[in-house]
């Protein structure tokens, strides 16, 4: 009897531990009464593939709510509806804008909410606001849909880039400048393979010998150029001696022609006034000068 009651007993407190842990297990799985959850509203005119009821709401990075409804908006039909909701703390601000953001490689999409700036008011409202009192978040083009109107752009425009080109740079005259700069290269190919020759390349080595053959006789060279260096070095001041020697030869002879030529001018001068003497009296110059005889009284 005692046995069969302490079964029972554990086995109630077994059923009754198990619903106590699936109680606590719901009621953490419930949202906290204190924590309050804001509705908002985003009109998107892009595409919004990728993104579901449930996906993820991020501000900045970090995950603060979920997409409760996606539907086409009753009054535009090209705008879609995005319905979130969100912890009322997140800052949301008039200014903040949200942006389609894709989630890895899996094509899921997820909201991004992008941080207004800090001066500007609070946007949000209670929870218990009736659907057309719902505050509107505005969207921005996700990069995907960015990169969708900027594509074609882009095509046309390297299209039109490709076109050119074909008229430009691969017209005849181009095509033909082409041809001759592949006619050139080929010749310096060959010029270059000739180089490159096996003669050429023996060329090469026996003048690389013949160069190595003339440093070494430099080499031995050396020393015999640093002996006849010093050996004019010694002579230098011989030639200097000489020279000054030549310079006094030169100024002595100088004033030896001088004093001759004074000489020979004298003589010269003598000799012409002996000829003008024999033309005056060719007798005296012969015979002497004789003296007049005097007169009376002289």
């Amino acid at each position: 009897m005692n046995n069969r009651v302490n079964y029972t007993l554990v086995g109630a407190f077994v059923l009754l531990s198990i619903g106590l842990m699936i109680f606590f297990i719901v009621w953490l799985m419930q949202p906290d009464d204190q924590k309050k959850m804001q509705p908002y509203r985003i009109f998107y005119k892009d595409s919004v593939s990728g993104l579901n009821v449930n996906s993820d709401v991020k501000y900045r990075g970090l995950a603060v709510g979920k997409v409760v409804n996606i539907s086409i908006c009753p009054h535009n039909s090209d705008e879609i509806q995005v319905d979130i909701s969100i912890d009322a703390t997140t800052p949301v601000k008039t200014d903040t804008v949200a942006k389609l953001e894709a989630q890895g490689i899996t094509g899921l999409s997820y909201v991004d909410l992008l941080k207004g700036s800090e001066t500007s008011p609070r946007l949000g409202k209670d929870n218990d606001a009736a659907d057309e009192d719902v505050p509107v978040i505005p969207s921005a083009p996700s990069l995907i849909s960015q990169l969708g109107k900027t594509l074609p752009e882009i095509a046309d425009k390297f299209d039109k880039m490709l076109d050119k080109l074909d008229k430009k740079m691969l017209s005849q005259e181009n095509l033909d400048h082409l041809h001759m700069i592949f006619a050139n290269v080929d010749a310096t190919t060959a010029q270059l393979n000739k180089m490159l020759s096996d003669e050429s390349i023996n060329d090469y080595h026996a003048l690389m010998a013949s160069a190595a053959s003339a440093a070494r006789e430099l080499e031995t060279l050396m020393p015999k150029i640093g002996t006849i260096a010093s050996k004019i070095e010694a002579m230098v001041p011989k030639v200097e001696a000489l020279a000054e020697n030549s310079i006094q030869m030169e100024n002595d002879a100088t004033a030896m022609m001088t004093e001759t030529m004074s000489e020979i001018q004298q003589t010269l001068g003598n000799v012409n006034m002996l000829l003008m003497m024999y033309e005056n009296s060719p007798s005296d110059f012969i015979f002497k000068e004789t003296k007049p005889k005097l007169g009376p009284g002289e």
